[in-house]
């Protein structure tokens, strides 16, 4: 295919089934912008005789540009590089702070938690064993012949007069 069969010529261009079905008015208003004041434009009017800078590849300007290309490219991917570094290690920062924050905190009460629970147990274990051995003193000074006929295990014939100190 050549160039000139992809030009557009009023020809064709009036031949087309789209351009048929509009109104009168705006065909000619397309064929005017198309066919007389498109051509009117310098930059698709070209006399042949370019500018030197218009040649990319040729031009004076090509070192320039390629290395302004090559450092904006450059620039654009150290700072791709370490913004994303600092990103990671601010990331990777944060996390492990509260990571140690959350550890810490959780040891803590989980040892608050543990040492608690070791003094109520000792606490009631002791006072268990205490209240054990008051009894048993009790009984003993008390009844030391056992308990009498017909009376509940464990209750005196003689209830004393006063109750022993039991504070500790």
């Amino acid at each position: 295919m050549e160039w000139n069969d992809t030009m557009i010529t009023q020809k064709k261009f009036d031949a087309k089934p789209e351009i048929k079905a509009l109104p009168k008015a705006i065909r000619q208003k397309l064929d005017n912008f198309i066919f007389k004041e498109i051509p009117q434009i310098k930059f698709f009017n070209p006399d042949g005789k370019p500018e030197k800078e218009w040649k990319v590849f040729y031009g004076s300007t090509w070192h320039a540009a390629w290395d302004a290309a090559w450092d904006a490219a450059w620039d654009a991917a150290s700072d791709a590089a370490w913004h994303a570094a600092w990103h990671a290690a601010r990331d990777a920062a944060r996390d492990a702070a509260w990571n140690a924050a959350r550890d810490a905190a959780r040891d803590a009460a989980r040892g608050a938690a543990r040492d608690a629970a070791w003094d109520a147990a000792w606490d009631a274990a002791r006072g268990a064993a205490r209240d054990a051995a008051r009894d048993a003193a009790w009984d003993a000074a008390w009844m030391p012949q056992g308990v009498p006929q017909g009376m509940p295990h464990g209750m005196p014939h003689a209830m004393p007069p006063f109750s022993p100190n039991t504070s500790s």
